[in-house]
């Protein structure tokens, strides 16, 4: 690890540990290892991996209306559903503080740690990582040898879903109210992506890592365009989050 970014781990790591409970650091452990080991599978930095994993919920222990405040003075908009429970904003928060406090300049370190709670279309691949990694570290109690089997074999896109929809049937079967937020950019994204991997395969031009990574604006536009005219639908790649218990670690 670079020098510069053991400096930064070893702050964040401190200030982990004086600013929440012995199990969320423990969770912000895990979620680090995690996030690092998955950086490697999918060829981005380890190092910023790790980073995120450690930072993602410096803030998530933080007052309602020290978290209203510190988000409020900054570029991040405020939801109704932030407004009404402020817990939520920690994401946005902690990202606000890496930038102020920490000096991070890393956009993507940045946008993964503010949008690790309900993510967003278009995420960039370590937004995506620690996503993942924060749902399926170790310590989950719904992780066990199967699931892990399971992720095993999918792409980067492929988990996001997976364990967005398992964290939703995990909340639901244990009783917790859950919000979703369904958006229509969000479940265009899901179709889009599978679409462009059936046309991939059956024309063989790219890989499938590729197609992941399409950031142009008019192939995404025409992909659109062919799965409205389809009338395509999807359940999938909805947001999550659960309303009836602060304890409960997201």
């Amino acid at each position: 690890m670079s020098e510069e970014n053991q400096i930064l781990l070893e702050k964040l790591k401190k200030y982990l540990s004086v600013s929440v409970c012995k199990e969320r650091y423990d969770h912000s452990m895990r979620t680090a290892q995690t996030a690092k080991e998955l950086c490697l599978r999918f060829g981005e930095d380890a190092e910023l991996g790790e980073i995120a994993g450690v930072a993602h919920d410096i803030c998530k222990e933080m007052k309602s209306d020290l978290l209203l405040n510190l988000v409020s003075v900054s570029e991040y908009e405020i939801s109704q559903i932030e407004k009404d429970k402020p817990s939520l904003l920690h994401g946005k928060a902690a990202s606000v503080l890496l930038k102020n406090d920490f000096g991070v300049s890393n956009q993507d370190l940045l946008e993964a740690v503010s949008n690790h709670v309900f993510g967003k279309p278009k995420m960039c691949n370590l937004a995506k990582i620690l996503y993942v990694a924060d749902k399926s570290e170790p310590g989950r109690p719904y992780v066990n040898h199967e699931y892990l089997e399971k992720l095993q074999k999918m792409s980067l896109n492929e988990l996001v879903e997976y364990v967005l929809e398992n964290n939703i049937a995990y909340l639901t079967k244990k009783g917790k109210a859950i919000s979703f937020v369904v958006g229509k950019e969000i479940r265009n994204l899901h179709e889009i992506e599978k679409y462009a991997k059936t046309k991939i395969k059956k024309e063989n031009a790219h890989s499938i890592t590729e197609i992941e990574k399409i950031q142009d604006d008019e192939l995404l536009n025409e992909l659109k365009e062919i799965i409205s005219k389809q009338k395509l639908t999807s359940n999938s790649l909805v947001n999550s989050i659960s309303l009836n218990n602060s304890s409960t670690i997201l």
